[in-house]
């Protein structure tokens, strides 16, 4: 088996496990929503997963693909340039918005509640910051599998 496979299936393997738990934590807060008690705990749990998961599984779908493209494919090509920069995009995002949105939602969820003004700005910007990154993976998802010249 070559390293590029290897290489291929690692990245394969991850995009599946980052982007699904990222996936499964957006669900999991929707059920949260119905149930206020229990969404403190729905918030940590994304959180964790969003730190431990999410972000250093995307963070090495950027490195194995950077890799592939550069001996396998080409940093020319529309689709690999605009997947890694799309990619690029959505960790920033996680790490400047996502993340810090994710601990203030904690904190005003266990202090003053859905209800508060707080909670209406901090979630309204999580849901299209994380939404939008969201839209941006599929994006990426897409160009994978079709890859457009």
């Amino acid at each position: 088996m070559s390293v590029y496979l290897v290489v291929k299936f690692v990245h394969v393997l991850v995009a599946i496990v980052a982007v699904g738990s990222s996936a499964g934590s957006s669900l999991w807060l929707r059920l949260a929503m119905r149930n206020p008690p229990h969404l403190p705990f729905a918030l940590r749990s994304a959180k964790f997963l969003d730190e431990f998961l999410t972000r250093p599984g995307l963070i090495v779908l950027l490195i194995t693909g950077f890799w592939m493209a550069t001996t396998h494919w080409s940093l020319a090509l529309f689709w690999v340039r605009g997947a890694l920069i799309l990619l690029a995009i959505v960790l920033l995002l996680l790490y400047v918005v996502v993340g810090p949105l994710l601990a203030r939602l904690i904190r005003v969820a266990e202090t003053e509640g859905r209800a508060s003004p707080r909670w209406q700005r901090s979630e309204l910007l999580f849901e299209l910051v994380g939404g939008g990154s969201g839209l941006l993976i599929i994006v990426i998802v897409w160009l994978m599998v079709t890859k457009p010249s």
